[in-house]
């Protein structure tokens, strides 16, 4: 089976980022998916974070600046 890596860029997404898409693809095990912090001003790190929580194929790493 091969693995598919997906990287997400985001910044200040706090209101267009849907868990439920990130769901649907974290529902395929054979996906790793990383959500990039982009030096948000709002709270997308907060959701981020969450999202992360309730997944182990999706990790989160934040950018100090944009």
């Amino acid at each position: 089976m091969m693995n598919v890596g997906i990287v997400i860029p985001c910044y200040n997404e706090e209101q267009r980022l849907s868990e439920k898409n990130i769901a649907a693809l974290a529902s395929h095990t054979n996906i790793q998916i990383l959500l990039v912090n982009d030096g948000s001003k709002d709270n997308t790190q907060s959701l981020l974070e969450k999202i992360c929580a309730q997944y182990a194929n999706v990790k989160n790493y934040q950018m100090p600046t944009n």
